[in-house]
């Protein structure tokens, strides 16, 4: 807790296992089934960091992630953005500028699902970073399933193209996608997406959390889900 050279190591695994989920940062830092650490002395060491240093960002960052989401989460991570890019390529996080605007984009949808192109913006400037970024493609994918239902079913479609077959969102694309076809009353392409989604679920580890997009299915598919 005396140097900062930690901190950067810390958010870089966060950023490489591409979470978006404040409760999950929360959970990875301070339970003690997982990094454990102290939360006060933890906070000490990144507020003591003045701009200009070199894991300021970092500090910044992993003070933004644990935070609830609203527009208070969003301004941290636009501060964020905005250090890293002042700093340009000396700057630790520089080459994971996309995963940040990602950050940002799922913060934003998930206080606008009522309007999520709002989050698409941010979408656009993770892929300038990082051309075929899948979790970017899949956020683009949410925020244009009411707007162009269209454009989503293709950016699902392009998005289990680049992920892994064991990637943890796999199975919500086949469910939205099921949604999707089921809504332009594609029935067998929506059933063969629902079942895909079932088949990947059951592999996921106990820890990963299913979401609404399988109830949303559920709803839009009562033949498929009763069987």
């Amino acid at each position: 807790y005396k140097r900062a050279d930690g901190v950067t190591k810390i958010v870089e695994g966060l950023v490489i296992q591409e979470r978006l989920n404040p409760r999950s940062f929360d959970r990875i830092l301070y339970n003690a089934d997982y990094l454990h650490l102290n939360q006060e002395l933890l906070n000490e060491l990144m507020t003591s960091q003045q701009d200009g240093n070199p894991a300021y960002s970092s500090c910044l960052l992993l003070q933004a992630m644990p935070m609830l989401v609203d527009e208070n989460r969003a301004a941290a991570m636009r501060k964020v953005i905005e250090v890293i890019l002042k700093n340009g390529e000396e700057d630790h996080l520089y080459k994971y500028l996309h995963h940040v605007y990602c950050l940002l984009s799922g913060n934003i949808l998930e206080m606008n699902y009522d309007n999520p192109v709002l989050a698409l913006p941010a979408c656009t400037s993770a892929l300038t970073y990082k051309q075929d970024y899948s979790l970017a493609i899949h956020l683009a994918a949410e925020c244009s399933m009411v707007l162009s239902p269209a454009d989503s079913i293709q950016q699902f479609r392009r998005y289990l193209q680049l992920a892994p077959p064991c990637d943890k969102r796999v199975h919500w694309a086949h469910y939205f996608l099921a949604i999707l076809y089921s809504r332009q009353s594609e029935a067998t392409k929506a059933e063969d997406h629902y079942r895909q989604a079932v088949e990947k679920e059951k592999k996921l580890l106990p820890t990963f959390k299913v979401g609404w997009a399988k109830e949303e299915a559920r709803k839009a598919l009562p033949e498929v889900t009763n069987q």
